[in-house]
């Protein structure tokens, strides 16, 4: 080859050899930059997934945690709705005590009422039975009614108590008690009874399962008037002999 022929050559492997390496290099240079940018998308994801997991897991505790609160204030079947009222004045009645407890706000928030009356002097016993349509409604009571002194009687100095019926709990339990008791049969005077109520509307009683027999303190109440009749009758006739 000539001089010429031969440095043409040359010229054209260096400017072929300088442009190869500079396309190689740019292309390094991108594919780094995208392996980059991947990777810290990747990243962004990942860390994007670790926070939507915990804010999952926190809403799901805290859902959980609410439906066993909602289940442990109006989901349990066990739960005591009963109380009774102590320390009543004794010239509380039922019907005074409906009264009252509707004076206070608490009407149709109690579906049975029991005031325990003396047959006789038809005076309290200074308690009362009293079962709550929910938990609301008793704890409301428990704290209006538990050191009440608002009778609306002068001179009476009577502090409410307020306490759990270990007798009886619920409803159901209370209908079957007092169903097939004494104190309902048809002999003692209907304000000495205990009473049901849907709403602010007494309802009846359900029929009981077997005979009532009369109360002994009935009986004895009875007695006692018959032997106050034949004294008056021996008193009246030995009048009429003399």
């Amino acid at each position: 080859l000539s001089l010429g022929s031969s440095m043409f050559v040359w010229f054209f492997l260096v400017i072929g050899s300088s442009f190869f390496n500079r396309t190689v290099s740019t292309a390094m240079g991108r594919s780094v930059d995208t392996e980059r940018r991947l990777s810290s998308q990747s990243t962004a994801a990942s860390s994007n997934d670790v926070i939507d997991d915990e804010n999952f897991w926190h809403n799901w505790s805290s859902r959980a945690k609410e439906r066993r609160l909602s289940q442990h204030q109006f989901g349990d079947i066990n739960a005591e709705t009963t109380v009774m009222l102590r320390n009543l004045p004794e010239c509380f009645t039922r019907a005074r005590l409906l009264y009252l407890l509707g004076k206070e706000g608490f009407a149709g928030r109690f579906n049975f009422l029991y005031v325990p009356l003396c047959f006789r002097e038809k005076n309290s016993l200074c308690y009362a039975f009293i079962n709550f349509v929910d938990l609301t409604s008793l704890e409301l009571f428990r704290d209006r009614f538990h050191g009440f002194r608002q009778w609306g009687i002068p001179g009476t100095e009577h502090v409410g108590e307020v306490c759990s019926c270990e007798r009886h709990q619920g409803l159901s339990s209370i209908i079957q008690y007092y169903r097939n008791n004494s104190v309902m049969h048809p002999s003692v005077p209907d304000e000495c009874k205990p009473i049901l109520l849907s709403g602010t509307q007494r309802i009846p009683f359900p029929s009981p399962l077997k005979k009532i027999k009369m109360p002994k303190k009935l009986k004895g109440s009875d007695a006692h008037l018959d032997d106050e009749r034949l004294m008056n009758k021996g008193a009246l006739v030995v009048m009429l002999i003399l």
